[in-house]
């Protein structure tokens, strides 16, 4: 009776060996390296889990793809286990890592703005180089002090990244812009346009002198779009109540055009 049962248990943990070694499991992980942060990427057999990562600082983690952040530069070895479907362990795989930290390598820039062009300064730390530029419009430049001009005026989150002397990433910083609409005379047909009050609530009261025909009186908020739109048919000197009461509080330009004719003034909302 022994016997038998021995047979059968060596039996089926025979079928059971076969079993398992046909299954493709092979663990495997690629990794980057962004300062002291690793972002880690499993590349392990398909059909397996993740059962554990050991990431070389007495800290583990779950999760296909996880990132982990180090206290300081150092060298680790970061492991990954996987089990099979049936939740058995069948393999794992260790690599070592070195982190050598945002030591040295601080991006920064500055900008000066003249109308829709933008003038870029890098001023990040001393013997690192400039892997790209992205304006927030969807273009780019790698030069190390770019000039840039936006096709409309608009905010833009603008992003500089740049690398060590190894040619490898090693810090990023991102600004918002906000570029205005260009500059609008303060005259309509020869004569300066009165608007009160201003700062406003609710009306602002617009004087003006127009030529005849359409009006369009506009309102710009500080991105160049326009909130608010009214179409008048006048002429001569005009006093006209505009209706502020459903825009926000904040800085806009109230913008005048007839025909080629265009002219504005700044105004205040403040609520």
């Amino acid at each position: 009776m022994k016997t038998i049962l021995l047979s059968a248990m060596f039996t089926i943990g025979a079928m059971f060996s076969v079993s398992l070694n046909a299954q493709n499991c092979n663990a495997s992980f690629t990794y980057t390296v962004s300062g002291n942060t690793v972002y880690f990427n499993n590349t392990s057999d398909s059909g397996t889990y993740v059962m554990s990562w050991m990431f070389g600082d007495n800290t583990t983690g779950m999760g296909d793809n996880p990132s982990h952040t180090y206290s300081g530069p150092g060298t680790y070895t970061v492991c990954l286990a996987v089990m099979n479907f049936n939740q058995q362990f069948c393999d794992s795989t260790c690599q070592t890592i070195t982190i050598s930290g945002n030591q040295n390598c601080v991006a920064s820039f500055t900008y000066t703005m003249s109308g829709n062009t933008v003038n870029f300064t890098n001023t990040s730390t001393a013997g690192t180089f400039v892997m790209g530029w992205y304006f927030g419009d969807s273009q780019t430049s790698f030069t190390n002090n770019p000039s840039h001009t936006y096709a409309a005026p608009g905010t833009y989150n603008v992003c500089l990244i740049i690398m060590n002397q190894n040619q490898q990433f090693c810090d990023s910083t991102c600004q918002t812009i906000v570029v205005q609409p260009s500059s609008i005379s303060e005259q309509f047909n020869g004569e300066a346009i009165t608007i009160a009050p201003n700062p406003a609530n609710d009306f602002i009261n617009v004087n003006f002198a127009a030529t005849g025909g359409n009006t369009t009186i506009e309102i710009l908020d500080i991105a160049g779009r326009v909130v608010m739109t009214e179409q008048l048919n006048v002429a001569g000197s005009v006093f006209h109540t505009v209706n502020i009461q459903s825009i926000p509080s904040g800085a806009y330009y109230l913008r005048l055009s007839s025909g080629n004719m265009i002219g504005g003034k700044r105004i205040l909302i403040s609520k």
